[in-house]
């Protein structure tokens, strides 16, 4: 009987040290691969390597860097859902959100290629806005010259508040393309009208260089579109009232 029971007793303290055993080697990490290509302020690539993947709310922060080809890999990420952030030397940041990682789901591979560009050095003076028989022309010069060949690249933000910025709008343009050394650009009043800017509205607007691959993404807490490429430096606010 004392045998039997040493066999029983001995069994059960075998079976919980292997169920230990097993809790021990349970993984409790996983790893997020991609790949960027990189550009100057227009279309030409440049080198791929050292833009560094951080994985945002980590303590220590996990991070990562590209190789020649753009490739990257985050190692021992534990499981969770995350923002990355992808930053260089002379490149605005953007930000991936929701990149998770679960238990039964294996390494995140994402597969889309991330087209990030440098930040804008474009200067941009004597930006004006000209009303004329109800039609808007905005005017202005650039440094340096954009070319057919290397062209530059503006934006401008609008708001009713004479704050307006790349982060207080309400609206904002697409990026023009400029391949001059000056521009004029239009715009109608039935296009601020469906923007919402009614008729004897004042309307202030900022500008600012911009990017072919502008590194936008939509800040999913305000739902605005945050640009990191655009310009440091812009001219004073212009106003105009709407025809």
């Amino acid at each position: 009987m004392k045998i039997n029971s040493l066999i029983v007793v001995f069994i059960t303290l075998s079976f919980f040290a292997c169920s230990k055993d097993e809790e021990e080697k349970k993984e409790t990490t996983s790893s997020i691969s991609g790949k960027v290509a990189l550009y100057n302020e227009g279309q030409t690539s440049v080198d791929n390597s050292n833009m560094t993947i951080t994985v945002e709310g980590t303590s220590p922060l996990i991070t990562s860097k590209t190789d020649e080809s753009g490739e990257f890999t985050i190692e021992n990420v534990p499981f969770g859902t995350y923002n990355l952030l992808f930053d260089k030397t002379g490149y605005g940041m953007y930000k991936y959100f929701d990149a998770s990682l679960t238990e039964t789901g294996g390494p995140l591979n994402l597969t889309e290629t991330f087209d990030l560009g440098q930040q804008s050095s474009l200067i941009i003076t004597d930006f004006t806005a000209h009303i004329s028989h109800g039609s808007i022309d905005y005017t202005g010069t650039i440094d340096p010259e954009g070319t057919a060949e290397a062209p530059k690249y503006i934006r401008i933000f609008y708001s009713v508040d004479s704050t307006v910025s790349s982060s207080n709008y309400s609206y904002y343009s697409e990026a023009y393309e400029i391949t001059t050394h000056n521009f004029e650009l239009p715009i109608t009043s039935e296009k601020l009208n469906e923007e919402g800017f009614t008729s004897g509205s004042t309307v202030y607007m900022k500008v600012y260089g911009d990017a072919y691959w502008n590194n936008s993404y939509e800040d999913p807490d305000s739902g605005d579109m945050v640009f990191p490429n655009l310009s440091v430096d812009s001219p004073e606010t212009v106003s105009f009232v709407v025809p």
